[in-house]
């Protein structure tokens, strides 16, 4: 469960589905795209360029041998 928007933190909600509560979140992907309750790109971003990191360092020791 995702709240979105400027929700004061000192309200609580509680959302169920057949008597079960539904866990709140700060964030949650969705196609492939992390959303933040605030809508904030930063998140998304900073999730890409790791794995971009990771793809280009496995790419890089497969031509060098240290």
């Amino acid at each position: 469960m995702l709240d979105i928007g400027h929700v004061p933190h000192d309200t609580t909600h509680t959302y169920t589905v057949d008597g079960s509560v539904l866990p709140c979140s700060v964030k949650c992907r969705d196609l492939g795209i992390i959303i933040t309750r605030d809508l904030s790109p930063s998140q998304h971003i900073h999730a890409m360029t790791d794995k971009a990191h990771q793809r280009a360092n496995s790419i890089h020791r497969c031509f060098f041998v240290w």
